[in-house]
């Protein structure tokens, strides 16, 4: 199952191998089922938009990357460095 969130225009700025860009398309892939389920998640620019190698991507076991994922949202809504 793969879903793909656009991001509006001028929102969110990324850094990738080549510098900074727009995000456009949050990509979200679970691949499997059960505990072994592998995750992805990548982040696209409107030029990049689902080539084979985003610039920015996760992946690992599903439950990892959620892990990770939740622990940013956290640090997010508390202020950055003052979570946790």
């Amino acid at each position: 199952m793969v879903k793909d969130i656009s991001i509006k225009k001028g929102t969110v700025e990324a850094r990738g191998r080549n510098g900074y860009f727009d995000a456009a398309v949050l990509s979200v892939g679970v691949y499997g089922d059960g505990d072994d389920c592998h995750g992805t998640v990548s982040i696209y620019s409107r030029r990049s938009s689902f080539s084979k190698n985003p610039p920015i991507a996760l992946s690992g076991k599903k439950h990892e990357i959620v892990s990770i994922l939740r622990e940013a949202l956290d640090a997010l809504d508390k202020g950055g460095e003052n979570a946790g």
